[in-house]
């Protein structure tokens, strides 16, 4: 849940440890906005800014980011997208 030009950066050097890693959405935000996923996903953390988190948490993210973040400087992959729109539970 980084920032985008954190995202970007930190997508570079995880590269190189684990090729498989995409970037597959981010809608820029605030760092109030940031803290306050970090501290609602903290028991999914699973090192510095990645985190665990499940198809119906990742559309959560999404909606709160819709609300809370730059729209206009957002991306996704629409692919990938669609799939966490299927995988979620109601």
């Amino acid at each position: 849940m980084p920032q985008k030009k954190k995202s970007q950066q930190r997508e570079r050097t995880l590269q190189s440890e684990v090729p498989e890693i995409v970037l597959r959405f981010s809608i820029p935000a605030d760092e109030i906005h940031e803290k306050h996923l970090h501290d609602y996903f903290d028991a999914k953390n699973l090192r510095g800014e990645w985190f665990a988190l499940e198809p119906s948490e990742l559309i959560w993210v999404i909606s709160y980011l819709k609300q809370h973040g730059d729209l206009e400087r957002a991306s996704a992959n629409l692919e990938w997208l669609g799939q966490i729109f299927l995988l979620a539970k109601a």
